[in-house]
C-alpha cells in the first residue's frame, strides 16, 4: 500500500471521473443517468447500496468480484451486517452525511476474511438518486490494495469489515462537511 494517502487506485480514479462528468440535479445523479455499461471494465468492482433506515443499508447490486469477495450473493443483503457492532454508528454517520451533505467518500477498511487473513481494500464511494427522486442511494467502486485475495484463495472470503483505517471525503460541489470521522 502506498505510504501517500491522497493516492487513489486507477480503477477509484476512473471511476470519479466519470462520476464528476454525470448531469446532476442539487449535486447528485439519478441512477438512471448512470451507465456501468461504460465502466465494463471496472463493473465487477461495484456495488449500489440503498439507505432505507438507520438500521438497513440494502445491497441493492453487487457486481461479480464483490459477490466472490463475500462467498455468495449479498444482494438484498444489509450491509451492516458485515460491521462489528461497535463500527455501527461510525459506518451509518459516513453513509448519511455523504447524502444530506452530499460528498463522496474514500474508505480504507481493514477486512477480516473466513481464514482470518486482513485485506485492506479502499472503496470510493458518491452518492445519488434513486429511480422515486430520493437522495438515498450510494455507489461503491472497490480495489483490494493489499492482502489482495488471489484466485486460488476465492474460498477466503470477507468475514467481517472489522476497521475503517481512514475516510476521507470528497468535495463533488457542495464543499466538505464539517465533521470528521
Amino acid at each position: 500500500m502506498s505510504d501517500n494517502p491522497d493516492i487513489i487506485h486507477p480503477r477509484g480514479r476512473s471511476f470519479g471521473a466519470y462520476w464528476m462528468c454525470l448531469p446532476k440535479r442539487d449535486f447528485l445523479p439519478d441512477r438512471d443517468q448512470i451507465d456501468l455499461a461504460q465502466l465494463k471494465e471496472i463493473l465487477p468492482s461495484f456495488v449500489i447500496l440503498q439507505y432505507e433506515s438507520p438500521s438497513m443499508i440494502r445491497f441493492r447490486l453487487a457486481g461479480t468480484d464483490e459477490v466472490k469477495r463475500y462467498g455468495f450473493e449479498v444482494t438484498g443483503r444489509n450491509y451492516l451486517d458485515f460491521v462489528p457492532d461497535e463500527r455501527k454508528a461510525e459506518a451509518l454517520q459516513t453513509f448519511e452525511t455523504m447524502l444530506r451533505h452530499p460528498c463522496g467518500s474514500r474508505n480504507l477498511i481493514e477486512t477480516v476474511t473466513s481464514s482470518g487473513r486482513i485485506v485492506i481494500n479502499e472503496a470510493i464511494g458518491y452518492p445519488m438518486r434513486g429511480s422515486d427522486g430520493r437522495a438515498d442511494q450510494l455507489i461503491f467502486q472497490s480495489n483490494d490494495i493489499e492482502g489482495k485475495l488471489e484466485p486460488y484463495q476465492r474460498r477466503d472470503v470477507v468475514a467481517q469489515h472489522r476497521r475503517l483505517r481512514e475516510r476521507r471525503f470528497i468535495d463533488i460541489g457542495a464543499g466538505l462537511p464539517s465533521l470528521t470521522v
